[in-house]
Formats: C-alpha cells, sequence, structure tokens
C-alpha cells in the first residue's frame, strides 16, 4: 500500500474515533467503578467507563446520557448538539446512592461540565466540584431554547485572581449578542464555597430560577447580566463576601429588563475592610424590575444598593421587602444606610416595606429621592428582636 493510501486511511479512522454523531435516540451508560471503554455503553451491564467516547459525539433529540451514582471522575464532560421541542437531551444519574460526582484539581482552567451551543437539554442529578467553573455553558452567534437544569450540587469553585478578574462560578452561562436564549430553567441547585453561584451573561429571555440556595461565596450568590422577561424566587444567599477589588454582594443585576426578584433571603455577606458587602445590588442600566417581598439582614454594608456603574436604573419597583440589621461594619459613614444609592438619577418606588435599623446611620439613603415611597415602616432592630420574643 503507497504511503498516500495508507495517510488517507489512518486521517479516516482518525475522523471516525474523535468526531462522531449519534444518528438514532440512544440510551449511554456510563461508570467509573464498573464501566469499561471497550463496552458499548448501551445498558448498565455494559457501561463505559470513561467521558473519552461522549466528548467527541454531538448528541440528538431523543438521547440519553446517565452517570452511575457513587462513582467519581476526574475529567471534563463536553456536551454538544441540540435536542427539539418535543424531544431534549437528557444528561441524569441512574442507580442507586449519591449523586455522581465529578471532581477535579482545583486548576485555574479546569471545567466541570462543558457545553457549547446547547439547546433543549435537560440536565440533572450532578455533583461538581473543585474547579474554575462548576458548569459553563457558551454560545456563538446562535439562538438556543430550553435549557433545564435541576436538582445539581456545586462544590467550591472558589478561584479568584487578585484582580478580581478572574473568578470560580458554580454554573456560568454565557455568550454574545443579545436576545440569544430562551426559556431556561434553573431550580433545586445547591452552590457551596462557589466565588459567584450563578451568573448568567448572555440576551436571556423568560429564564426561572427557583428554589436555589448558595452559602460561603466570596461574591454573589446569582449575577444577571443582560436577562429579561425573567424570574428568580425562593433563592437563599447566606454567609459569604470578603474583600475582593470590586466588592462583593449577594444577589447583582445589571443591564436588565422585566425581572421579578421575589421571596429570596439575602443575608450576613461581609466586606473584611473592602467595598460593599451589601445583601443585593441593583448595579445600574436596569428598568422594570420588580423587587419584591424580599428579606435583607445581617450584611457589613447595605441591605440594597442602587449604583448608576452603567447607567441609571428606572421604574424598580421595591416592595413587601423586609431588612434589618445591615450595615454592621460599612465601609465608610457615606454608605451606612439600609438602603443605600449612589447618583439620584435612578427612580422607581419603594412601598409597604419594613425597615430595622441598629447600626446605619439612617433608613433610606436621601438620593432616592426620585422614588416614591409610601406606606414604608421604621423601626429599631431591638423592635424586631422583641417581635422574635414573642
Amino acid at each position: 500500500m503507497n504511503n498516500k493510501a495508507s495517510n488517507a486511511i489512518l486521517l479516516a479512522l482518525i475522523l471516525t474515533v474523535s468526531a462522531f454523531t449519534i444518528s438514532n435516540a440512544s440510551t449511554y451508560y456510563i461508570s467509573y467503578s464498573t464501566g469499561n471503554d471497550d463496552n458499548n455503553g448501551l445498558n448498565p451491564a455494559s457501561a463505559w467507563k470513561t467521558f473519552d467516547k461522549l466528548n467527541f459525539a454531538t448528541f440528538n433529540a431523543g438521547d440519553e446520557i446517565y452517570l452511575k451514582r457513587n462513582d467519581v471522575w476526574n475529567q471534563t464532560l463536553k456536551l454538544q448538539g441540540s435536542g427539539t421541542s418535543e424531544k431534549s437531551i437528557i444528561l441524569d444519574a441512574y442507580g442507586d446512592g449519591n449523586r455522581p460526582q465529578i471532581k477535579l484539581n482545583y486548576c485555574a482552567k479546569d471545567t466541570c461540565v462543558e457545553a457549547n451551543n446547547i439547546s433543549y437539554w435537560t440536565i440533572r442529578n450532578l455533583d461538581l466540584r473543585n474547579a474554575l467553573r462548576g458548569m459553563n455553558i457558551r454560545y456563538g452567534m446562535v439562538k438556543a431554547y430550553k435549557v433545564q437544569i435541576s436538582e445539581c450540587d456545586f462544590y467550591d469553585m472558589n478561584y479568584s485572581t487578585q484582580d478580581g478578574k478572574t473568578v470560580g462560578i458554580g454554573l456560568c452561562i454565557e455568550g454574545e449578542g443579545s436576545d440569544r436564549f430562551y426559556d431556561a430553567v434553573v431550580k433545586n441547585c445547591k452552590f457551596t464555597r462557589c466565588v459567584n453561584g450563578f451568573a448568567i451573561n448572555i440576551g436571556t429571555q423568560n429564564l426561572l430560577c427557583e428554589d436555589c440556595v448558595a452559602t460561603g461565596g466570596l461574591s454573589a450568590g446569582f449575577a444577571l447580566v443582560n436577562v429579561r422577561n425573567s424570574t428568580i424566587r425562593r433563592f437563599t444567599v447566606t454567609d459569604g463576601g470578603g474583600n475582593l477589588p470590586y466588592g462583593t454582594c449577594a444577589g447583582f443585576i445589571v443591564w436588565s429588563d422585566g425581572v421579578t426578584i421575589e421571596n429570596c433571603e439575602f443575608a450576613r455577606y461581609k466586606n473584611d475592610g473592602g467595598h460593599d458587602g451589601v445583601g443585593f445590588d441593583f448595579e445600574g442600566n436596569s428598568k422594570n424590575i420588580k423587587f419584591i417581598n424580599n428579606t435583607i439582614h445581617n450584611n457589613s454594608g447595605a441591605g440594597i444598593m442602587v449604583m448608576s456603574t452603567s447607567g441609571h436604573n428606572s421604574n424598580i419597583l421595591i416592595k413587601d421587602c423586609k431588612l434589618y440589621n445591615n450595615c454592621t461594619s460599612s465601609y465608610d459613614e457615606k454608605s451606612n444606610y439600609e438602603m443605600l444609592c449612589w447618583n439620584n438619577g435612578s427612580t422607581g418606588t419603594i412601598e409597604n416595606c419594613t425597615i430595622y435599623k441598629d447600626k446605619a446611620s439612617d433608613y433610606i439613603h436621601p438620593d432616592f429621592c426620585n422614588f416614591t415611597q409610601s406606606n414604608n415602616q421604621f423601626k429599631t432592630y431591638q423592635d424586631f428582636i422583641n417581635q422574635q420574643k414573642k
């Protein structure tokens, strides 16, 4: 056989192994403890061992991928391909015991699960640890639909460069352009010791994020950038913060429109002598935001901070919220308010809120002058303590 023929056959073999598309809907099983990559992966008894074959596959509508419970992998899982509105692609767990775990090596570039341009995926029951990103979903200039992520745990994405420009994120969804990402669902997820728990930075419509918990993070439990017509509810963010160059907050929103944030808790965020350490940060250039029935308490800085870093906010509704014992160690006297506003160009409404002040200089900063204020109650923290005793 001549060299040209040999090279052609070798190239064909390489392409076949390195990038295959699964044409018919199939179910695949992966078990690090019992699998073997020489198996066909089509049932638990013939499971694959590693992610090697998955990582070069493009999945199609109806495909299902199952990782064995109680197993642990030290390898990035890569996902590509899209389902349809009738048949999504499923990534889930099988068997009994703890969720399947992907545990990496704290490397500044590690990602446990990496996905590009995916649509119509349902991802459930993963335990992701010790990486820069737990799950990183990235989009180019494409439109994507209905990625659902639930019952996933993210631990120890706590890497941060000194300048704060590269930080760990539990679940990161990012991309280019506006109005690119539709109908995503994130629910019943837990973020522990992640610099940012859930961060989304892509033109997003109709996101639903609910019933999540973030604890021990250096920065935001959730950060919303360029999000439209979406709902965040029952998200609890506690016991985090620190001294980052750009400040810290439990929750964050910027460049967004038509978002409702309701029935959440933002508590015990510290600044360690640095900036902020606030409960919730309206960073700027957001409009038509409803911030309703949230509880913000025991933070180093203000309970709520409204800024104009990226432009003034407009039509911000802060309603039925409870704030108490914030400003436990404010960065300076100018920021020592339960509700803090930097620059008086933002507009909105503050109504039916109850604020219990202790160490704060005052309840509502004067730069809220363009907010309509009605039916708010101003009390002392001692009043709050007395109520809890009853």
